[in-house]
């Protein structure tokens, strides 16, 4: 390879996704808080009185087979969640005002309009002026009670402040976050047991960085190439 010297410019050019398979993944976080598994996960000091809690509580337990998930945000991640949750036995809406064609077993709905009927709401969208605080203290005011909301996306899709909440008031059954509006996270929502907080790290899989790598090398060559800087093979 042979780079031409210049003063051109070479625009950003993002991996996009092809740290997907590994994106795809923490929405199952719904599955530890349906099964109240961030409580199992106690220390053993705290384990005996935990189970006995659960045994009492057996009948707030919930299983993916059945719910109905809304999935926010229908690009190459939202689709693999869908098919992912799916083959859970679950039932998929999703919401994209982007994408007007849907898959096998899946409905295409606006986001307020079936918002009030799902179990389960995970977000995959970018975030924008547009999508700042896409979940607010209205919608989540709309949501199912007893629901769960998911965010692997980005952090300022959410308010915070409104998702403790509704936490607080039992309105939320639990959420699980993989992003926030200030990283590194330590604020209240650490305090709830229904809730599974991970520090962004959705991506961090050793398959999806080699991926994403060797994609973004890929990606440059080639825009080195279309600008003329790079010549030869």
């Amino acid at each position: 390879m042979v780079l031409r010297g210049g003063t051109q410019q070479v625009k950003d050019i993002a991996a996009p996704l092809l740290h997907r398979q590994d994106r795809r993944e923490p929405p199952f976080a719904l599955l530890q808080v349906n099964r109240k598994l961030p409580q199992v996960c106690l220390l053993p000091p705290h384990a005996q009185a935990i189970v006995l809690q659960l045994e009492r509580d057996a009948q707030r337990l919930s299983e993916a087979t059945g719910s109905f998930v809304l999935v926010v945000g229908f690009g190459r991640i939202g689709r693999r969640v869908a098919r992912l949750v799916v083959a859970f036995g679950a039932r998929v809406l999703a919401s994209d005002p982007a994408v007007a064609r849907t898959e096998d077993g899946v409905w295409m709905v606006p986001l307020d309009e079936l918002v009030a009927h799902a179990d389960v709401v995970t977000l995959h969208v970018p975030y924008t002026a547009e999508t700042h605080h896409l979940i607010d203290a209205a919608r989540l005011s709309r949501m199912a009670a007893g629901s769960i909301l998911i965010n692997v996306s980005r952090g300022g899709l959410v308010d915070e402040t409104a998702v403790v909440e509704a936490l607080e008031c039992g309105h939320l059954a639990g959420a699980a976050f993989d992003t926030f509006k200030t990283e590194p996270y330590s604020g209240p929502l650490t305090r709830f047991e229904q809730v599974v907080l991970t520090a962004h790290m959705g991506s961090r899989a050793g398959e999806a960085r080699a991926a994403m790598e060797l994609e973004a090398v890929a990606n440059l060559a080639s825009a080195l190439a279309t600008a003329g800087v790079l010549q030869g093979e």
